[in-house]
Formats: C-alpha cells, sequence, structure tokens
C-alpha cells in the first residue's frame, strides 16, 4: 500500500465515521424545518396577514433555513469550505432583500406617521399632486383616495413624505 492509497483511505474512513452524524442532522433538521414553517403559518395567519404574502414570507424562510441546514450537514461531514460558502450565499441574498425592502419599509413607517396625523383620516378631503378627492382607506403601504372625478387613485405612503399634501374643509 502506497502512502497515496493510505491518505485516500483515511479520507474515506474519516467521511463514513462522520455519514451517521450527517443523516441524523438532516433528518432532525428537516423535522425542525416542518415545525418552524408551520408556526411562521400560523403566526402570520393570525396577524391576518394576507395570503400572497405569507407565500412570500414561507418560501423565503424555507429557503433560507434550507441553506442552512445544507450548510450544517457538509460541516457534520467536515466539508467546511462548502458550509461556509453557503452560509456567504445567504449573506448576499440577505443583502438584496434589505436593499429591495428600503421603500417597503418606507412606506410602511410612513404610514403609522399619516395614521396618527390628525389632519389625515378616512373621509377627510385632501389634495396631493394632481389628485384631488376623499381619503378611502390607508393601510401600512398604501392610501386610496377616491377623486372628485370617481377613479379610485392608490397613492404610496412614501409620496406624503415626499410631497406637499393640502387638507381641503370638509363641507358638513
Amino acid at each position: 500500500m502506497t502512502i497515496n492509497n493510505f491518505v485516500s483511505l483515511t479520507h474515506i474512513e474519516r467521511f463514513l465515521v462522520r455519514f451517521p452524524n450527517a443523516v441524523l442532522t438532516l433528518l432532525i433538521g428537516f423535522l425542525f424545518l416542518r415545525l418552524l414553517q408551520w408556526g411562521l403559518e400560523v403566526a402570520l395567519r393570525a396577524a391576518r396577514v394576507t395570503k400572497p404574502m405569507q407565500d412570500i414570507l414561507v418560501s423565503m424562510s424555507s429557503a433560507v433555513l434550507w441553506i442552512a441546514l445544507f450548510a450544517l450537514v457538509f460541516q457534520s461531514i467536515g466539508l467546511n469550505q462548502i458550509a461556509i460558502a453557503l452560509t456567504s450565499s445567504v449573506a448576499v441574498i440577505g443583502l438584496g432583500i434589505a436593499t429591495g425592502a428600503n421603500k417597503l419599509v418606507s412606506d410602511v413607517v410612513a404610514g403609522v406617521f399619516l395614521a396618527r396625523n390628525r389632519d389625515f383620516k378616512i373621509g377627510q378631503h385632501i389634495k396631493i399632486d394632481q389628485v384631488e378627492g376623499e381619503i378611502y382607506s390607508l393601510d401600512s403601504r398604501k392610501v386610496r383616495i377616491t377623486g372628485k372625478d370617481g377613479q379610485l387613485y392608490v397613492i404610496p405612503n412614501t409620496k406624503f413624505d415626499e410631497q406637499v399634501w393640502e387638507v381641503k374643509e370638509t363641507k358638513t
């Protein structure tokens, strides 16, 4: 037996010794992942999050959890470099999501301030940009205004932070 065969044999032996631990990690991780998905779905339903948003949040969290699980499996086998590459890909994905969510967060924050503004309430007559009408509804991201022309205008909350809007007198 040469030295090259001896080195190869020890690598294979190390892999075979670690393989049951990797399978156990995968099985327990799968069960834990399913439990977390179920818990997230229940929490989102209880919070009355819309079904499309639930699907998006559950699929994004599932992708991150699966990547983390496979990183743990590779680490338990001894393939630390692959595990590091997988976890760094999660960081890059997270950075991309955070960049894309910037506008969402801005809309939500602006919505909170609009909801607390005493001059801004449902039924109030306002004018912003070229739209004039009555506030029909306000949610975390958008304001809906029924215009004088009968059209329904949907305006992002941040637009109210960026532009001057005018409160019109309501006729009582």
